[in-house]
């Protein structure tokens, strides 16, 4: 996923995962099983974060193997990149429902009563769907992206949590220097 050209900010691994309710673990198994989101580096920006959270919602009613291919087909497709400019300046009444085609791994946004209607009806082909209200956890993922993001550059490596521990002579209390 591509972020926006002038899209400089960006949250660590563990801010991006608590604001979107993802379990570390989670996303690693995401990333063995072929999600592309996965930043090697752990600085998300701000697409990352909204398709973290698109993701999380998308899990519960399709399989890892469903959900990646429904992402790829989703996040390659002409409307994505209008959906995460849409999501980014979500007022609040404004919708943002996500259609999920349960038999087909089929991901789909709607921004708008018409756009819902075209993802859910399927005149010729009937198929189930569930639609996620999304619009709320968006928005407030969003404004938390904006409040908590780093504006320094991008880290060039992952930095990998405490350094290991050196190796130190040990000396019981009772012993004799």
């Amino acid at each position: 996923m591509s972020e926006l050209p002038k899209d400089l900010a960006w949250l660590t691994e563990s801010q991006a995962l608590r604001l979107c309710g993802l379990p570390r673990s989670t996303l690693q198994s995401w990333g063995r099983a072929g999600l592309d989101l996965v930043d090697p580096v752990g600085a998300y920006g701000h697409n990352a974060v909204i398709g973290l959270v698109l993701l999380v919602a998308a899990r519960q009613h399709l399989s890892v193997a469903a959900l990646i291919a429904g992402w790829r087909d989703f996040d390659r497709g002409p409307d994505s990149a209008r959906i995460f400019v849409r999501a980014r300046a979500l007022a609040p009444d404004d919708r943002f429902d996500l259609v999920v085609e349960l038999d087909h791994a089929r991901i789909v946004v709607a921004t708008s009563d018409t756009e819902l209607i075209e993802a859910v009806r399927h005149p010729r082909g009937p198929r189930p769907v569930v639609v996620l209200d999304l619009a709320e956890r968006v928005r407030h993922a969003s404004m938390a992206f904006h409040r908590l993001a780093n504006r320094s550059p991008r880290p060039a490596a992952r930095h990998r949590g405490r350094p290991k521990r050196q190796a130190r002579a040990v000396r019981s209390l009772g012993e004799k220097a």
